[in-house]
């Protein structure tokens, strides 16, 4: 069974539930997406924390992937004892760079057509898009 598979019989149980819930949820404010760089840096960074929060505009994966592109760039080094230091400014300044917008798009590579399919249509959809109209552009239905 192919991933894609799955996830085509997933979608159809949840239909037959009945009752599902549509969840909409809001960006996070400034405050929730330094607790994140925090919680995730071990302590405050105050500098990290702006660049994060600029870039993020309230995602929560977005922030954390970025805050991931810091480090594994070795932008953002150090940790432990000796806390963390900004090595690269330039990736703070300049913002991702591509560096999460590509890690995103590889992940999303590892999708199946389907899958790749629905994520392109809400991209020209643009953020935040209506999932109505989604699922009539995909020519399915999911949820209620």
């Amino acid at each position: 069974m192919k991933e894609s598979d799955s996830v085509q019989t997933f979608l159809e149980a949840v239909e037959t539930v009945g009752e599902t819930r549509r969840l909409v949820l809001e960006p996070l404010t400034e405050g929730q997406i330094t607790a994140i760089v925090d919680s995730m840096l071990g302590g405050a960074v105050p500098e990290v924390s702006r660049a994060v929060v600029a870039q993020a505009k309230g995602s929560p994966l977005y922030a954390v992937e970025f805050l991931r592109t810091l480090v594994e760039s070795g932008a953002l080094q150090g940790g432990g004892k000796e806390g963390w230091r900004v090595a690269d400014r330039s990736l703070l300044d300049e913002g991702q760079g591509g560096g999460v917008t590509g890690k995103i798009a590889e992940r999303v590579e590892l999708l199946g057509d389907e899958e790749r399919a629905v994520i392109r249509l809400a991209a020209v959809l643009g953020n935040p898009f209506d999932f109505d109209v989604l699922t009539g552009a995909a020519g399915r239905r999911w949820g209620n």
